[in-house]
């Protein structure tokens, strides 16, 4: 396995990794979003993965991105019903 190789599985790593923050709603995953989009616009434009490799990640985030979100919008409803269903202190 050449150097470019591993750096290759290295990247893919990292997006994967990527993906999984994202996906365990972390306090900003549109961040992590991003950071992903620009990092894979580095390494395309150094030819460590190509476009279609770079898109299909992008793809998997896309999906991760709006699952976060929406487990997210969820918890927050949650928390807005259980404030609610409080008694009030006063």
């Amino acid at each position: 396995m050449t150097s470019g190789d591993r750096l290759h599985d290295k990247v893919l790593s990292y997006a994967h990794a990527e993906i999984q923050i994202i996906l365990a709603g972390s306090a900003n995953p549109q961040f992590h979003f991003d950071q992903l989009l620009r990092t894979l616009g580095a390494f395309v434009h150094c030819e460590i993965v190509t476009q279609d490799e770079a898109d299909s990640i992008l793809t998997e985030a896309k999906v991760a991105l709006s699952v976060a979100v929406q487990n997210i919008d969820d918890l927050s409803r949650l928390s807005a019903v259980a404030r609610s269903d409080e008694p009030d202190k006063t």
